[in-house]
C-alpha cells in the first residue's frame, strides 16, 4: 500500500469505499412485506443534497425483481418502474449533452 493519495488504486479504493459505505444518515425502506422479492444487484450509495435543510443523505440503489412489480429499481425507499426509468435516462442525456464536451463546440 502507498502513502501517495494520488497513486490510481489508492484514488479507486477511495471511491469505491464511498459506494460501499454510506457517508450520511441512511434513507431506505426495508420492504419486508413484498413476497419473493429479490435484489439481483447493489450499485452502491447515490448522495443527495436538499437544500431546504441543507443536509445529505445516503441511498441505496438497486436492481431487483419482486413478484407484484416485476423489474425495477429501488433508489432507497423509492422503486422506478421502466416508465420511470426511460424518464430517468432522458434527464442524463440530456446532462450529459450538457456537460460532455463535443469536439464539434471547440471547432
Amino acid at each position: 500500500m502507498t502513502d501517495n493519495p494520488f497513486d490510481p488504486i489508492t484514488i479507486a479504493a477511495g471511491r469505491l469505499a464511498g459506494q460501499i459505505t454510506p457517508a450520511f444518515e441512511v434513507v431506505d425502506d426495508p420492504r419486508t412485506d413484498e413476497p419473493n422479492r429479490v435484489v439481483a444487484d447493489w450499485f452502491g450509495y447515490l448522495e443527495p443534497h436538499t437544500a431546504s435543510d441543507d443536509f445529505w443523505r445516503s441511498v441505496p440503489v438497486r436492481l431487483v425483481h419482486g413478484e407484484a412489480s416485476g423489474w425495477c429499481i429501488e433508489v432507497g425507499p423509492w422503486s422506478l418502474n421502466s416508465h420511470d426509468v426511460a424518464l430517468l435516462r432522458k434527464a442524463i442525456e440530456a446532462f450529459d449533452a450538457a456537460t460532455v464536451a463535443r469536439p464539434e463546440a471547440a471547432e
